[in-house]
């Protein structure tokens, strides 16, 4: 499973996701196998495309990872034209988007 910790947004009105820092989360998503590195958020969607699971994890109090719903992949409309993007289903103590760093 890949987690995501933090977002940059572009600096358009919708405020599109253009990259995050991306990780492999360890077997118990806890913890990191692979620290997180920055990511285009293409490679985020082809993840989720192609069957991976991709979460908003954000540290628990303890040092550990607390995650959320899998992500969804979303069209933002950018002017005239629709982008795919990012999301995160909202669940009761679940990392929301807004919560997560930004870079």
């Amino acid at each position: 499973m890949y987690g995501i910790s933090a977002v940059r947004r572009n600096g358009s009105r919708s405020g599109r996701i253009d990259e995050v820092l991306m990780g492999m989360l360890a077997r118990d998503a806890r913890g990191w196998d692979m620290e997180p590195t920055p990511a285009p958020v293409k490679e985020v969607i082809d993840r989720i495309l192609n069957g991976d699971a991709v979460v908003a994890v954000v540290p628990a109090g303890d040092g550990s990872l607390v995650h959320g719903p899998r992500a969804q992949v979303r069209l933002v409309e950018e002017g005239p034209v629709e982008e795919e993007s990012i999301a995160f289903p909202e669940a009761p103590g679940s990392p929301r988007l807004d919560e997560l760093s930004r870079y």
